[in-house]
């Protein structure tokens, strides 16, 4: 059976309510977090119990609220680093 996974009474897998998305205390690190959808995964796996930080090309309003919600996001993607 897959981690986050329950039996019920007829033996049929479903979600596990303590650890729906089976992320809790696992780190992530989310390349682009500052945009529409990485900004929304990372919300979806910090509320699963993931410790999430990443980064970003810019300081958007986006990336502030993120860093204001107590999100670690650097701002430096050089390549190579």
């Amino acid at each position: 059976m897959q981690a986050g996974k329950t039996k019920t009474s007829d033996q049929q897998p479903r979600e596990s309510t303590a650890d729906p998305f089976g992320v809790r205390g696992r780190h992530v690190y989310c390349i682009g977090i500052g945009g529409c959808g990485v900004s929304a995964l990372a919300r979806m796996l910090r509320s699963g119990g993931a410790i999430v930080s990443g980064s970003d090309r810019a300081r958007s309003p986006v990336v502030r609220d993120l860093d204001a919600d107590g999100y670690r996001v650097l701002l430096d993607q050089q390549a190579g680093e």
